[in-house]
């Protein structure tokens, strides 16, 4: 296997191995599989480049192209990053391009989840960005199912020094009224998954959600009421008189954006009227407000 002067691995050994490895990493049984993954972690240490370079087109191909094959080739995948994380750079734009498959939204979440957190937190925006276009787009259950697993898997993966990149990605979506729908979802997944202390966030998420309010329809205004009333939940009840001013000024936005699409008539946003009980997401906050604050913020 080795040159026996060089003490480097034969390109031809290598090659030959590759392609055993290669066929026993997709093979139907599973010992054979994690035998094999096991045995080409420790050939990877010595001849990666190679085996990069003979394996990894094909496994990406399998899991772009939903080959048959595709489960097994996202295994092998898996124990390559294990071993060689710089790769990653290699391998995302091809697992995150869009559309979306439910092969290729489930390899977002398992590379994620065998990556260290910091080479997951440079590549937040290309994990999530695809798989929160595909939940505002898509109306294949399946593919919805798999990108909102993936969505978990990415989230779980996400430590305290990413939490502003994190919320950052969520709150940009809502630039566009039309195109939330999949942060309003995944921010209902981060709320109830999360293990991390993200109230100093919550004034921006609540803000962002609740600036469409006045344009947003349909299921996009249900699901971006859903994700405020989830929000507003993991508020502590002593803590929840320190968001009031935010809420206010949040809704007073929503209401002068709502006044200037109007020539007369009633005005109401959308947000606090179409769901059933809207104004329940946010009337256990302002009673807190009564005892706490001083005069003029109750008023």
């Amino acid at each position: 296997f080795l040159h026996p002067h060089a003490g480097k691995p034969d390109p031809l050994w290598s090659r030959g191995l590759g392609d055993v490895y290669k066929r026993q990493l997709c093979d139907d049984d599973e010992s054979v599989r994690t035998a094999s993954g096991e045995l080409m972690a420790t050939l990877f240490k010595g001849a990666g480049d190679v085996i990069q370079e003979e394996m990894l087109p094909q496994i990406l191909s399998d899991i772009r192209d939903s080959a048959a094959n595709a489960d097994r080739s996202l295994e092998g995948l898996v124990v390559m990053l294990g071993v060689r994380p710089a790769i990653l750079g290699e391998i995302l734009p091809d697992l995150s391009s869009l559309p979306l498959t439910p092969i290729k939204a489930r390899a977002l979440g398992e590379v994620a989840k065998v990556l260290p957190p910091a080479s997951v937190h440079k590549q937040l925006k290309n994990f999530l960005k695809p798989v929160l276009s595909t939940l505002t787009t898509s109306e294949d259950e399946e593919v919805l199912g798999a990108a909102e697993v993936a969505a978990e898997a990415v989230i779980s993966c996400v430590e305290e020094a990413a939490l502003y990149d994190l919320t950052s990605v969520f709150v940009r979506e809502f630039d566009d009224p039309k195109a939330c729908l999949g942060s309003a979802k995944v921010i209902q997944i981060f709320c109830r998954c999360t293990k991390l202390d993200f109230q100093e966030h919550v004034d921006q998420l609540m803000s962002s959600v609740i600036s469409v309010f006045a344009d947003a329809e349909g299921d996009c205004l249900q699901e971006c009421w859903n994700a405020l009333n989830t929000v507003a939940k993991t508020i502590p009840k002593e803590r929840q008189a320190s968001h009031v001013t935010a809420l206010k000024d949040a809704i007073r936005a929503a209401r002068e954006h709502e006044k200037r699409k109007r020539h007369g008539g009633e005005l109401l946003v959308a947000g606090f009227c179409t769901p059933p009980k809207a104004l329940s997401a946010v009337l256990p906050i302002y009673p807190v407000s009564y005892t706490h604050l001083t005069l003029p913020t109750n008023r």
